[in-house]
């Protein structure tokens, strides 16, 4: 029973670890520009448009698309 107990609570812990650790990480921080500005009349905001019209077509025929669109400050 104390065996099992112990085995219990190191897997708890791990298993919250994991998790923390998880959902602390943030990949996409290094392809964010912080200080882009983006108004309507913007190579950005043109670029969201066409990304997100390519998404929701390419996904609904395969179920799941990865993208990208754009070039330097503007790629999204």
């Amino acid at each position: 029973m104390k065996e099992t107990m112990a085995l219990l609570h190191h897997l708890t812990i791990l298993l919250f670890l994991s998790i923390s650790t998880a959902e602390s990480a943030d990949p996409m921080a290094q392809f964010c520009y912080q200080n882009t500005n983006i108004s309507a009349s913007s190579q950005i905001s043109s670029n969201i448009d066409t990304l997100l019209a390519n998404l929701v077509q390419k996904t609904a025929q395969n179920g799941f698309n990865a993208t990208s669109y754009g070039k330097a400050e503007d790629q999204i």
